[in-house]
């Protein structure tokens, strides 16, 4: 194996993952391997939900989003996904987009004295095959998994969703990603490695990063150990109880983490995707609806309040201004009569 000093590239690192699977936990920790994800500023933050940060560029959910809204999708409501039925936008128009995010971010990584980029996105399991055909350097995935009964309990609490639609959303998102890695080289990580065994995953994907000729340098234990702690597991579920429909799925992805070594992924065309219930589906759209209404008519409140406010301002200004002129002449007065006295 080549020395990690002799060794340079730009090909991004991705990491693939549904949803609630450990997918920011992993790219937090990757960050230590020396790849450039960006500035503060870059990110979509944190949230009650992921106090140390979701580990996904503001600027690649846009194009994510981009793509969903235009296929009549949305993170949640995948169905009817299919990036042939993109409106509004074209494909071309898309990677054209992405070659200049992936210039962008190769020079910064670039001034950064880094020599790889990393991008995290629950959603390019969904868009990845646009995002590999833009990239300058075929990129390297890293795909996290999660016993989907953890999953489905995280996005209950999390969303509201009941486990049968959560399981269903979480075999499409791994189906999709499974069909659009057709014959590529991936490394695959348990979320439960992840959280049992740290330093030994670090070194599997430090093996693997050498392997893909990208740059890396094997993080300090402690720093490991002070992102991934070994209680991230809040939904600690058995995986005896996922129903027969999702099984087999979840052992080909089970047995693919089990390797040491990355996985190259065979043809899923035998693999169907599982409808979603369109009660479930149309409901988590409408109550959508209705809180964009809400925002909506708030945000129109606010700015009446607004402009009631500014009313009220510029009736004080305008008074203020009155009594000033007044006390203005008033001082002019005095003063000519004081001056027209002295002068008498």
């Amino acid at each position: 194996m080549k020395k990690a000093q002799e060794i340079s590239n730009e090909s991004p690192v991705v990491v693939l993952g549904m949803h609630r699977s450990g997918s920011s936990a992993i790219t937090e920790m990757l960050t230590l391997f020396d790849l450039y994800f960006g500035k503060e500023e870059d990110s979509i933050g944190s949230s009650s939900q992921n106090s140390r940060g979701f580990w996904e560029r503001r600027d690649v959910r846009d194009v994510n989003d981009k793509i969903l809204f235009s296929a009549h999708c949305d993170w949640d409501t995948i169905s009817n996904f299919n990036l042939e039925l993109m409106e509004g936008v074209t494909q071309d128009g898309i990677v054209d987009q992405i070659k200049k995010l992936d210039s962008q971010l190769q020079a910064f990584t670039e001034s950064e004295g880094k020599k790889s980029y990393l991008l995290k996105e629950p959603r390019m399991c969904l868009t990845f095959p646009l995002w590999e055909r833009s990239f300058k350097n075929k990129s390297a995935v890293i795909f996290i998994h999660r016993n989907p009964l953890e999953v489905a309990a995280s996005l209950n609490k999390r969303n509201d969703f009941d486990e049968g639609y959560s399981l269903t959303l979480w075999y499409n998102y791994v189906l999709h990603a499974l069909k659009n890695l057709k014959g590529k080289r991936v490394l695959f990580i348990s979320y439960e490695q992840l959280n049992a065994n740290p330093v030994s995953v670090s070194e599997k994907i430090h093996a693997f990063l050498l392997s893909e000729n990208i740059l890396s340098s094997m993080p300090d234990r402690n720093r490991i150990s002070d992102i991934i702690q070994g209680d991230l597991r809040h939904q600690k579920q058995s995986i005896d109880f996922l129903p027969n429909r999702y099984k087999e799925l979840n052992d080909v992805v089970e047995s693919f983490c089990a390797k040491d070594d990355a996985s190259i992924i065979d043809d899923f065309s035998y693999f169907e995707f599982i409808e979603a219930d369109k009660e479930t589906e149309w409901n988590i759209i409408f109550n959508k609806y209705l809180n964009f209404k809400k925002e909506y008519i708030n945000t129109e409140s606010y700015v009446h309040k607004l402009k009631l406010d500014k009313k009220i301002l510029t009736e004080q200004v305008v008074s203020k201004n009155k009594e000033i002129s007044s006390y203005k002449n008033d001082l002019f007065v005095k003063f000519y009569v004081k001056i027209k006295n002295i002068l008498k």
